[in-house]
């Protein structure tokens, strides 16, 4: 298990794309990679993992009504 919001994926049998995001003061911020030490931050940013956070942040802000 990566992490408890991959747990809750599990135990929830949640399909549906997930992930941590981050709003402030009207800026979200969707994160590619969560809860790691900085030094690994550069060996987890691939392609698939930003193209993921892309669209999960496309789906979350139309779904909170933005266009």
């Amino acid at each position: 298990m990566d992490d408890e919001l991959s747990w809750i994926k599990q135990r929830l049998n949640f399909t549906a794309r997930f992930g941590e995001f981050n709003v402030v003061d009207g800026m979200w911020n969707v994160r590619v990679t969560s809860h790691v030490p900085i030094k690994d931050v550069a060996g987890l940013l691939t392609e698939e993992r930003v193209l993921h956070a892309r669209m999960l942040s496309d789906e979350t802000l139309k779904g909170a009504g933005f266009d």
